[in-house]
Parts: structure tokens; sequence; C-alpha cells
């Protein structure tokens, strides 16, 4: 029995020793077909790309040999015109013979240009093309250059017209009104003047603003000589400018600007201490004191609210210049505490719509908008829609008056 197990042990040891041999004879030939199925599906990939390579390249291949084809097609055929045009450079024939002789020719009369007629065709059709494009042009631009687009379209009456000033500078012009340079320009503010003293809202007006669309309409200008020509009247004017953004009043009267509106309202300095006195008979200028970091917080403080108040006890008028209504709201901070605006317009410069965007702010404050005052008035454009205001007559009547501005009135 010890010996029939030990070979018992024997054989099954053998066994086992067999068996691992077969399984690693097994997993060998595993991992080699492993291998080689890799290495086939590499081939394949290969393979494929290769295919698609073979497709793409045929492709272009007939793309090429299309191209090809009709270059050399084209080619045959200008060498054919080439060879056409040589032979019939090298005939020698006439390019031209007469087919048929006309009807006038025989009968010994000829046709010329009908030279009346034609001038007066000419004359009609550019005096009527003239006239489409005057009207087209017209029509496409709607830029406010008449009482009919201040009043009607843009909402505000026209209370006064201001003639273009060209030979004056910017000094002069803000002193018109003083200086007696531009004597239409003169009559034409005396008669703003007018307007403001007979409108009920305007006659006890005490602050005034004034404002524009855009930058260069002239509000500056407008606000100077309205002051100057009330103070003319004998009333206590002043002029505080509230840009503070492009302050422009201390430069057109060349003033000094180191205090003003800014040291009031910041407690710096008192209206005694910043105010420029007596810059013209009856009239002070209190500036902005140079510009501000934040002009709304300026504006619409308490102390620019007393600052108004103490104003309108010592001035009889007391005019704002204020920044366009287009670019920013400043003028919208101090309208409630106004007595009412004055809206300037430049002729032929801004658009309508811009306009009437601008006066629809101004009248949805509650606040009178006094009216429009269309500035710098070009008279030599201005066509009909002006005639009754600035007439020939009327020229030569200011030239006597400049000329007779000596003689005593009775």
């Amino acid at each position: 029995m010890i010996e029939a197990q030990r070979k018992l042990e024997q054989t099954e040891s053998e066994l086992l020793r067999s068996i691992r041999g077969v399984v690693n004879q097994v997993n060998s030939q595993f991992e080699a077909s492993q291998q080689e199925l890799q290495s086939a599906e590499a081939g394949l990939v290969a393979q494929e790309e290769e295919s698609l390579d073979l497709s793409r390249a045929a492709v272009e291949y007939k793309a090429k040999e299309r191209e090809y084809l009709i270059e050399e097609e084209l080619h045959n055929s200008i060498i054919s015109r080439m060879r056409e045009t040589s032979v019939g450079v090298s005939l020698n024939n006439q390019n031209a013979r007469v087919i048929d002789r006309g009807k006038a020719a025989l009968e010994g009369s000829y046709v010329s240009p009908n030279l009346l007629l034609n001038l007066g065709l000419g004359l009609v059709g550019g005096a009527g093309l003239g006239l489409a494009f005057a009207f087209f042009v017209a029509f496409i631009d709607d830029r406010v250059k008449s009482s009919f687009d201040i009043e009607s379209v843009i909402g505000v009456p026209l209370i006064g017209i201001i003639p273009q000033i060209k030979k004056l500078d910017a000094v002069q012009k803000a002193q018109v009104v003083l200086n007696n340079a531009d004597r239409q320009v003169s009559e034409a503010f005396l008669t703003l003047h007018s307007a403001l003293r007979l409108k009920p809202e305007a006659k006890d007006a005490k602050c005034i603003l004034t404002t524009s669309t855009i930058p260069g309409e002239g509000k500056s200008f407008v606000t100077t000589n309205v002051a100057l020509t009330f103070a003319a009247h004998g009333e206590k004017v002043v002029i505080v400018d509230c840009d503070l953004r492009k302050p422009n009043i201390h430069k057109t009267l060349q003033l000094e600007n180191t205090k003003g509106v800014i040291d009031i309202v910041g407690g710096t300095g008192t209206i005694d201490d910043v105010v420029l006195k007596d810059v013209a008979p009856n009239l002070d200028v209190i500036p902005t004191g140079g510009r501000a970091k934040n002009p709304t917080h300026v504006l619409n403080s308490r102390s620019f609210e007393q600052m108004v108040t103490d104003l309108r006890k010592k001035y009889d008028r007391v005019f704002f210049n204020t920044p366009p209504l287009a670019a920013v709201s400043d003028a919208m901070v101090i309208l409630p505490l106004m007595d009412g605006a004055l809206f300037s317009i430049f002729f032929n410069k801004v658009r309508r719509k811009a306009a009437q965007f601008a006066a629809k702010k101004l009248l949805e404050s509650n606040v009178p908008v006094f009216g429009a005052v269309l500035n710098g008035l070009n008279l030599a454009v201005s066509g009909y829609y002006y005639a009754q205001y600035y007439d020939k007559s009327y020229k030569d009547y200011y030239v006597v008056m400049s000329k007779n501005d000596d003689t005593p009135e009775r």
C-alpha cells in the first residue's frame, strides 16, 4: 500500500506537471494568436487608410484631369483664333463697303442738328433735374432750419432768431450786445428781450435756464447776450455757469475761473466770495470754479438749492448756463429749481429727432419752456422761410441806424 501510495503521488505529480505544461502551451499559443490578431487589425487599418488616400487621390486626379482637358481646349481655341487673325490681317481687303446709298444723298439734301431745339430741351431737362434734385435733398435732410420744424415738429414756440455772425471771434460774440459790433444781431437780442418781457410766465421769472440739444449750438452765446440785454435795461443780473464738465462762460468773457459754483456747494466759499462783480454794468458772473469730478452730485445737492434761493434774493434775473440735453442730464437735475427755460437751436445743424427728444424732456418737466432761440441763421441759404424777418430793406435800415448811433433819440 505504501508503494502504491507513492506511485499514486508520483502519478498525480506528473499529471499536474503535464497539466501545467499544457496550460502554459495553450497560453503561449493564445498570446501568439492575440499578437497576430492585433498585427492583422493594424494592417487592416493601414490598408483602409491607404485605400482612402487612394480614393482622395483619385478624386483630385479626376479634377486635375478635367482642368487639363479644359485648358487644352482653351489653348487650342486661342491658337486657332490667332491663326484666323493672322490670316485676316495678311489680307488687304477693304474694311468697309457701300451697301446702299441713302435717299438724302441721292436728292442732294443732308440732315444737320437742330441747335435751338437741342438747347431748349437741354435747358428744360437741366432745370427739371435740378429742381428734382433740390426737392430730394430737402426731403432727406432732416436738420432743423425753419420755424415749421421748431414749432410743429419739435413742439416748442419760436421766440427769437439770431442771425449768423461771421467776422467776430468768440470773445466779441459773447458781448455783441455790449460792443454793438453787429447791429442786426443786437436788434435780434432786443427783440428776444421784448418777447420774454411780453410772455406772462417769463415776465416775472427770476431763474432762467439755457440749454441745447448738442454741443456747439450757441447756448453760452445766447446766455451772455440775453443777460447783457436785461442788464442794459436796468435789471440786476447774474450769470451762473453750471456747465461743470466744459465751462465756457469765463473764456468768452475773459474772466478767471479759480472760484465758483463748486466752492459754494462744497462749503469753501460764499456767493460774495466767488462772484465776479461788475463784469458789465448791472451784470455779475459766477463761474464754475473748475471742473467737477461728479457734476450731477454737485448740482443735486442741498447746497446748490440753497445757492439758488440766495441768488433769487440778491438779483432780479439769474441765468443758468447748462450742458446739452442729449449729452448729459445735468440740466434736468436743476430744472425743477428754475422758473423757465430757453432752448437754443443752431440753424441747419441739429437733427429734428434729436431736438424733438431733448425738447420732449424739457416739456415733460412741468417747468415752463419760454421758447426756442434759433441761433446762427444764415441769411444767404435760409431762403423764403425767414424773408419776413430779415429783408434787404431791413439791412439798409440797420446800416443807417449804425451810422447815426451818436444821434440822440427824442
